[in-house]
């Protein structure tokens, strides 16, 4: 009977590591070529950071989210028809996201981030019913995975942006600690469920022998 308690309480409590201390103290946008600042022939699309420094502490398998920054999205050439030509808002939409971290990454240390970017409608109508393929504008960004110490790694996901008007967005980013590094503390990993249990069936196997001794 102990013993099956003893598998339940291994069960139902998770083990956590202990929480590992993450700052990001810049963040910057590198847009592709195919940007303008109001220019009818390029999309005017401004990339702005977060300002101050970005703190969290993980735990490990628990995300947290944090802004990374505004898209916002002023292209001025709205009307079809309107515009001269749109051919340069094709080319060149990348974006490149870097965040300047000081932990847990060795010191002044930069985690690169690329995004796509595509023009063209997303649901979006004008006023005459009709497709307006100059305004709208998606961006999104893979999720990335990296390492740091001995044995330690985190991923980044970026929230992807649709635009069916004109405005601004915000730009999130949620961080989830996958392991730890040797020497942090804490376990490295959450036991399996099936591993769990094989080590209860183990205690269980030792108590049964150790009675038939005593008999």
């Amino acid at each position: 009977m102990f013993a099956l308690a003893a598998i339940a309480s291994c069960a139902a409590a998770p083990s956590f590591a202990t929480p590992i201390h993450f700052t990001i103290n810049n963040v910057s946008f590198t847009p592709g070529g195919g940007y303008g600042t109001g220019s009818e022939t390029l999309l005017d699309v401004v990339f702005a950071g977060a300002n101050g420094a970005i703190n969290m502490n993980l735990d490990l398998n628990v995300g947290q989210a944090f802004t990374i920054g505004t898209v916002t999205l002023n292209e001025d050439c709205v009307n079809p028809g309107s515009c001269a030509g749109t051919g340069n808002e094709t080319d060149g939409l990348g974006v490149g996201l870097t965040l300047h971290f000081v932990n847990p990454l060795s010191a002044n240390e930069d985690v690169s981030l690329n995004g796509t970017a595509t023009p063209g409608p997303v649901n979006d109508t004008n006023g005459n019913g009709d497709v307006d393929n100059k305004i709208d504008y998606s961006l999104a960004f893979a999720s990335n995975t990296f390492t740091f110490g001995n044995g330690g790694s985190f991923s980044i996901a970026v929230n992807k942006l649709d635009f069916t008007a004109t405005g601004q967005q915000n730009l999130t980013g949620t961080i989830t600690l996958l392991s730890v590094p040797d020497g942090s503390g804490g376990a490295t990993s959450v036991p399996e469920p099936t591993s769990i249990a094989l080590m209860g069936l183990g205690l269980v196997g030792l108590g049964y022998g150790a009675k038939r001794r005593k008999s």
